[in-house]
């Protein structure tokens, strides 16, 4: 890969899907098959390289280096910055060691803004993000209700169209 960019005058016919969550309460667990293609070939072949080897802690590295690079040579809202910022929670979400951290939620809550505030495309990621990050702060309310305070506000930002998951949020806030 040599960082040229092409800027396409529609949006690329391979965006990043990811299937995030299930329903409010638990992350979707995701065949490791079903990794979207890169957006630019072979973007992310270093990282479906490692999740088809049953490595997730090697393919979440990976991504976050792969992001790192992107934001770098293409900038922070670049659409690639985005997905693979993207990818990259939806691979701490399926990592047994990094599912239900603080540093996770911390991590989703982070793509969201940053996918809320690009508009990125398709919407139904950011979606999906914000989905997981609720399901996500609601165990983490249980086992680390501090922390659940410390992201209730930034969490409720990004839920401005989902008022049942904002009302759950409040009246955790309330109850407490």
């Amino acid at each position: 890969m040599d960082g040229t960019t092409t800027t396409l005058p529609h949006p690329h016919p391979d965006p990043f899907v990811m299937v995030l969550t299930n329903d409010e309460t638990q992350p979707c667990p995701v065949d490791p098959a079903g990794v979207p293609a890169a957006g630019p070939a072979g973007l992310l072949s270093c990282v479906t390289a490692a999740l088809a080897a049953g490595d997730v802690a090697e393919a979440r590295a990976r991504a976050e280096r792969l992001g790192a690079r992107l934001t770098a040579e293409r900038g922070h809202d670049h659409p690639d910055t985005i997905g693979i910022l993207t990818v990259h929670a939806w691979l701490a979400l399926i990592d047994p060691a990094t599912a239900w951290s603080a540093e996770t939620l911390q991590l989703l809550l982070k793509v969201a803004e940053r996918r809320f505030v690009a508009d990125a495309d398709p919407r139904t990621d950011t979606t999906r993000v914000i989905r997981n990050a609720h399901a996500l702060w609601r165990h983490i309310s249980v086992e680390d209700p501090e922390t659940a305070r410390e992201t209730a506000a930034p969490l409720l930002a990004l839920l401005q169209d989902d008022p049942r998951r904002t009302r759950d949020v409040l009246e955790w806030a309330c109850a407490g």
